[in-house]
């Protein structure tokens, strides 16, 4: 059994016979790698639609980073490492890609943006729902998990399903 404390990096695995906790990923490890430590706070973990991994995310240093890990806590893969603020962290229906709403200075501007990028899970590559110009935030996915809304100056935006060209829902 795998299970996050809410104050630790590394979910802990419950040893049920032994009645037991331990990290999944070590000290060791930790020093190692230069990956998040034991002691840094866990900001998130949301299990995937397909229940096949975790998406997890920490803070150190001022970064914020996101990593996957299988259930079982092995084969954990940072993704996306930012000293932005991420809000709105959630993953696609398929399971393979993640939406968060990203808030920081951009290169080229000269105050903070909001943005919406979308992160693939299996490759770690990442792209910008809109241009780093237009300021979007609270992302959400419809029911089917399939379309991403969001909220723009102009009100509330959706893709739409023949063109893919963002329409405004409310103004």
């Amino acid at each position: 059994v795998v299970f996050v404390d809410g104050m630790h990096a590394s979910p802990l695995v419950l040893d049920q016979n032994n009645k037991t906790a331990e990290p999944i990923i070590t000290e060791q490890q930790n020093k190692d790698t230069s990956e998040l430590a034991e002691t840094d706070p866990l900001v998130k973990v949301v299990p995937s639609p397909d229940n096949f991994r975790y998406l997890c995310g920490g803070l150190k240093d001022g970064k914020t980073t996101l990593w996957t890990m299988l259930m079982d806590g092995s084969k954990r893969v940072e993704l996306y490492k930012t000293g932005d603020k991420l809000s709105e962290i959630s993953w696609l229906a398929d399971g393979q890609k993640i939406v968060f709403e990203r808030t920081g200075l951009q290169l080229g501007f000269k105050n903070q943006t909001n943005g919406i990028v979308v992160l693939n899970a299996n490759l770690g590559t990442f792209e910008n729902l809109v241009p780093s110009q237009i300021n979007v935030h609270s992302p959400t996915t419809s029911p089917d998990g399939i379309k991403i809304a969001f909220v723009g100056a102009e009100g509330l935006w959706y893709p739409s399903i023949d063109s893919g060209v963002w329409v405004a829902v409310l103004r």
